[in-house]
């Protein structure tokens, strides 16, 4: 687990296992310990990164509201900082709409998409 200063702000993050790349991108009422469970398993078959997003949990809270965009480009950097890159990319609800996003403004960086119910209205905005 550590801290990475990547899009500006620092960011919270877990990166366990060997393998292909996996990131997970958590919905909006949650941060990385929604996938605590299934961490372990995961991280036998593949390099799995989990973090908190902008504003979430142990992730800097900058001012203002923060957007899909801004969550896409920490994603980015992200990946990029970590050597990670490209991932296969599994998002649900909100975290959906950030790998989305990601996948149209670099989709260079995305091996594979899956997503849970991403509310594709606040994609296109």
């Amino acid at each position: 687990m550590g801290e990475i200063k990547a899009n500006g702000v620092r960011l919270y993050d877990e990166l366990l296992g060997q393998g292909v790349p996996l990131a997970l991108v958590h919905e909006s009422w949650g941060d990385a310990t929604n996938c605590q469970h299934v961490l372990p398993r995961l991280a036998t078959s593949f390099r799995v990164l989990v973090y908190d997003r902008r504003g979430h949990s142990r992730r800097e809270r900058p001012e203002g509201r923060g957007s899909v965009h801004e969550d896409a480009d920490d994603l980015a950097a992200m990946l990029v900082s970590l050597g990670v890159s490209p991932p296969r990319v599994v998002a649900n609800s909100y975290g959906g709409n950030i790998a989305v996003r990601l996948a149209a403004k670099r989709p260079e960086l995305l091996r594979s998409l899956p997503g849970h119910e991403p509310s594709l209205k606040a994609t296109v905005s």
